[in-house]
């Protein structure tokens, strides 16, 4: 089963057993984002030109089906099959320091930081999120009232045949997700209703094309799902390993993994 590692935020505040109708997130402590301004910018551990980069060996990749960046380690000296992973803009910037930014989960795993010469990266502000400038349909919004605003993703795998709903809270222009809902198995059905179903023990995700992008029919939208079901969804959804966070910049969304 492939095991979904999401994005930390420092500092989150969540349950950690089943998601409760209400739930606790902190906002972020940043307020820029790195963007590069070249091609194959390396990532260090440390802000220096001779600190480890950010490197996987092709050799030896964890996973083939999750990025590179889950096998990646921080190497001082490269031997002949380490392939560097170079930063991938925009990204949040935790701190600054002698021309360098310090940029949110882009070490290993998604799980550190690191950092990036700021000779050829810039800082700039991030768009704050809301219901009104949603760009992408791919998204649910949901208001539970004093509860605030729920954005709900659904990641579609359809190679794997598995699904994963992200959900998440609105928090002053950024959404902060740590819990997660994953179904490895998906039904597409035309003749049953979207539903949520268990088979030995797992969660089972059914839809049909009442619920499917208007380009692609196997890629099923959870801005198109019921709120009976975003509802189940937000019920039955478990702590994630780390937090995953949504910001937007020059009109689209992006996330922390």
């Amino acid at each position: 089963m492939r095991k979904f590692i999401l994005a930390c935020l420092i500092g989150t505040a969540c349950a950690t057993f089943a998601a409760p109708p209400v739930f606790n997130v902190k906002t972020p402590n940043w307020s820029k984002i790195a963007i590069s301004t070249t091609n194959g910018l390396n990532v260090r551990k440390s802000p220096s030109t001779t600190a480890p980069r950010l490197m996987y060996d092709e050799m030896n990749i964890e996973a083939y089906d999750l990025p590179v960046i889950y096998s990646a380690k921080w190497v001082a000296k490269p031997t002949r099959y380490m392939v560097a992973i170079t930063f991938d803009s925009p990204m949040p910037i935790v701190s600054e320091k002698d021309g360098w930014f310090e940029v949110l989960n882009c070490g290993p795993s998604y799980k550190e930081n690191g950092w990036i010469s700021g000779k050829f990266a810039k800082a700039v502000d991030y768009q704050p999120m809301s219901v009104s400038n949603n760009p992408n349909s791919r998204y649910a919004w949901i208001d539970r009232g004093d509860d605030g605003t729920y954005m709900i993703d659904l990641e579609f795998d359809e190679m794997n045949g598995e699904a994963t709903f992200h959900v998440g809270r609105l928090v002053n222009g950024v959404v902060v997700s740590p819990y997660v809902l994953y179904c490895p198995f998906v039904n597409y059905d035309n003749t049953k209703k979207p539903s949520l179903g268990r088979v030995n023990g797992e969660y089972e995700f059914t839809y049909n094309k009442t619920v499917s992008s208007d380009d692609y029919e196997y890629d099923p939208l959870a801005s198109k799902l019921s709120k009976e079901l975003l509802d189940e969804v937000i019920k039955n959804a478990v702590p994630a390993d780390i937090d995953r966070i949504y910001f937007m910049y020059n009109g689209d969304i992006y996330t922390t993994n």
